[in-house]
């Protein structure tokens, strides 16, 4: 039993690592299991807002942020609402959204390279 287990209501059968463990709703869990929760829920909780941004965009007229001729243009918003970030203005999920677009132009154009080569 470690020094946290004193507030453990299972403290008989815990044998976690001390520097390894937090107390949760009364029972030792591995921190890395915590850290992987609040992970799952972070992306949850962004993935929808990050959602209602691009459907707003939608409407507004914006579309084809899946062609390869537009990484240009984004990575330059990107870095353009990179640099206006702050605390007045919350650009977060516009800079995500461009990054997920630009990973996903990027993801696209080497599946195609690869598609290729593997073909000569």
């Amino acid at each position: 039993m470690n020094k946290e287990c004193e507030n453990c209501k299972f403290k008989e059968e815990c044998s976690i690592e001390a520097d390894k463990v937090e107390v949760n709703y009364g029972r030792c869990v591995p921190r890395d299991m915590l850290e992987i929760k609040k992970i799952n829920i972070f992306i949850d909780l962004f993935s929808r807002k990050l959602s209602s941004r691009l459907i707003q965009k939608v409407g507004e007229g914006y579309v084809g942020w899946d062609v390869e001729s537009c990484e240009g243009d984004l990575i330059k918003e990107l870095q353009e609402d990179a640099a206006r970030l702050s605390a007045f203005q919350r650009k977060e999920i516009d800079i995500a959204a461009r990054a997920m677009f630009i990973y996903f132009i990027r993801d696209s154009v080497e599946a195609k390279i690869k598609e290729i080569a593997d073909k000569e």
